[in-house]
């Protein structure tokens, strides 16, 4: 219940408005690579950059349509406009690939570019590649100062 709580309250958080605000919306600050060596990407680990963000997909029409949080366990937590979030395992591949189950299809995409605050991703479908653009969801105005 207690997961349910906190993914109720991100998603209320992310509904409310996205400040200009420069804080991230991160679930915690823990660094799974040395962005020196770049050894989990060779190790198809996870990168800081890329886990425990809530990365917000704007469409062409320029809505937010999507969210997808890749946690660093493994999870990946989704939510759009249309339907109740859903949870999901996700996993790191070579060449900065990664999958996901998604309505009971494995979903491989590659990660184009990654910065902290930007996500750009590859999707491959039968018709073809698809770009997806992400940037990571900002803390509403005053949110940073009840985080206390």
């Amino acid at each position: 219940m207690t997961s349910k709580a906190a993914l109720l309250a991100l998603l209320t958080i992310w509904g409310v408005g996205l400040g200009s605000t420069t804080l991230p919306a991160r679930a915690d600050d823990v660094a799974n690579e040395d962005p020196s060596t770049g050894a989990n990407r060779e190790a198809n680990l996870p990168s800081a950059e890329l886990t425990n963000r809530l990365w917000v997909r704007t469409a062409g029409n320029g809505l937010q349509d999507l969210v997808r949080i890749f946690l660093s366990d493994g999870t990946l937590v989704e939510d759009n406009f249309w339907e109740t979030h859903r949870l999901s395992s996700w996993k790191m591949l070579p060449d900065d690939k990664l999958s996901w189950n998604e309505g009971g299809k494995e979903v491989t995409a590659r990660i184009a570019s990654l910065t902290p605050d930007r996500l750009t991703l590859i999707r491959y479908f039968e018709d073809g590649p698809v770009e997806e653009r992400y940037r990571s969801a900002q803390l509403p105005d005053g949110a940073a100062e009840a985080k206390g």
